[in-house]
């Protein structure tokens, strides 16, 4: 909870729909990609595709990776992608078991 505090405190409903994954909770331009369910590929921010600026991971603030687009993914034009560690798809394990939080500076 402490580490997560911020997705949490000041937040609201976000202004996009819920994942498959998890949920998201918004504060101004700060979306938080509240991640509960571990993904085999790179997690889908749907139609979210330039809308990103920088993604980090709430815990430690490491960077998050927004890769370009693998050509298994290039037919999702309006959607993004994250990959929690370095190297397509590697989202698994969850850094966190229970709610991995990812900060998303959106435009």
């Amino acid at each position: 909870m402490k580490e997560n505090s911020q997705s949490i405190y000041g937040c609201g409903i976000a202004d996009f729909p819920k994942p498959e994954w998890g949920r998201f909770t918004q504060n101004k331009n700060k979306l938080y990609a509240h991640i509960y369910e571990p993904q085999a590929g790179s997690i889908c921010l749907m139609n979210m595709d330039k809308k990103v600026k920088e993604a980090r991971l709430l815990s430690d603030g490491s960077e998050v990776q927004i890769p370009p687009k693998e050509w298994n993914l290039t037919e999702y034009k309006v959607h993004s992608f994250l990959n929690l560690k370095h190297g397509f798809g590697s989202n698994y394990p969850l850094p966190d078991k229970i709610d991995t939080v990812v900060e998303l500076t959106i435009t």
